[in-house]
């Protein structure tokens, strides 16, 4: 075979293929181009797994919120009013002789709500404390932050010691946050209910 016919050839093939810097220099870009996508990728998941919790604990404490609006309301006599407990008397039913007692308070950064039904034959109607029946409502509640304001048929806010006679709307805000150190930040939700069914001659 002529020898300038393989040269030719070679030089042909030579030119198509790529030479190793410029095989180093694609792999490099590829690489980079790799990572960005994967940093966007990854911080694209962690923003939307913080707002998913955001969201989550709105839901949650909103919830709270109308919880605690539909029992409040209805309330007939209050029997404690402290900053993080709230108790009163309220009926169930138009049938019943005699209201159960509610209470809402914090412990151990938890919101729960107590329910005890009357107990006994008239007039001997008593509420033992063993009979409560306590539903756990929102857990990672920030304290020692009041949870409940209390305020006079005129708007006035009550302070310590709360006149009870006296309380006609009741505010309650709570703060939510699992984890303090990291994102998302906390979730406040507050709410102010006037009771309609209150005595005036306790």
């Amino acid at each position: 075979m002529d020898s300038g016919f393989f040269m030719k050839y070679k030089k042909r093939n030579f030119k198509k293929g790529m030479s190793l810097i410029e095989l180093v220099v694609t792999t490099g870009i590829i690489g980079f181009l790799v990572l960005i996508v994967s940093v966007l990728l990854v911080r694209s998941i962690s923003a939307y797994r913080i707002s998913n919790k955001s969201i989550n604990l709105q839901e949650d404490a909103a919830k709270v919120m109308r919880e605690f609006e539909y029992s409040a309301r209805a309330a007939t006599e209050t029997i404690i009013s402290t900053e993080s407990e709230f108790s009163y008397y309220r009926f169930f039913d138009l049938t019943s002789s005699y209201p159960s007692k509610i209470r809402f308070f914090a412990e151990n950064g938890e919101f729960k709500m107590g329910r005890t039904d009357p107990q006994g034959i008239p007039p001997d109607i008593t509420y033992p404390i063993g009979n409560e029946a306590i539903t756990l409502l929102i857990k990672n509640v920030i304290t020692p932050t009041p949870i409940f304001y209390y305020y006079d048929e005129l708007g006035n806010q009550l302070s310590a010691p709360i006149n009870i006679p006296a309380i006609r709307m009741v505010e309650i805000l709570i703060t939510v946050d699992d984890d303090v150190d990291n994102q998302p930040d906390s979730v406040t939700e507050r709410t102010k209910i006037h009771m309609r069914n209150m005595k005036t001659n306790l």
